[in-house]
């Protein structure tokens, strides 16, 4: 009886053991957000006869390096390069600095959150989509000695058709 409790005993911390090894391992990892996302914010006042006028809908493309970002309200906006470092979120801003962006949640596949401070904003994943920014973005340029990725000759007017389109599905959504 006495052998028996102890290899219960023993049996348990290993598995104790192996379980903390492996969420160490994982917190170890720097996040992967590489793909095309997508995250909005609105009016809180939001409903039935609401129009698009007060809702901002963000499309971003994570490459390995650069952030791209398109935006009902403003268009392209200035690609930026990025850094992840573990669950942490950098930029390079002036004079290549790294800047903090956030901290990194990644709940699941498609749903990530980027917190800093008392905000937070939540990106969801662009599954099963098609004629996706990262589909368009295929011309480099360099300035300043950074190469990045820019839309293409009519390349833009063509992505913002479908980006729209998938504005208007999330506008519907939500309302």
């Amino acid at each position: 009886m006495y052998k028996k409790s102890l290899l219960i005993v023993l049996f348990a911390l290993m598995f104790i053991a192996c379980k903390k090894e492996k969420n160490a391992e994982i917190k170890s990892k720097d996040i992967d957000i590489k793909g095309n996302w997508y995250l909005y914010s609105t009016d809180s006042n939001i409903g039935n006869n609401s129009t698009t006028d007060t809702f901002d809908y963000n499309e971003v493309f994570f490459d390995s390096n650069t952030m791209y970002r398109f935006s009902n309200l403003g268009g392209v906006l200035a690609p930026l390069f990025y850094k992840v470092s573990r669950d942490s979120l950098f930029y390079y801003g002036e004079e290549n600095q790294l800047e903090y962006i956030g901290r990194l949640n990644l709940k699941s596949q498609d749903n990530l959150l980027i917190m800093y401070q008392n905000d937070t904003l939540i990106l969801y994943k662009l599954i099963n989509e098609n004629k996706l920014m990262s589909e368009y973005l295929d011309t480099d340029i360099t300035i300043g000695g950074k190469t990045f990725k820019k839309f293409g000759k009519s390349k833009e007017e063509e992505f913002l058709n479908h980006f729209l389109d998938r504005m208007e599905t999330c506008f519907e959504k939500i309302k």
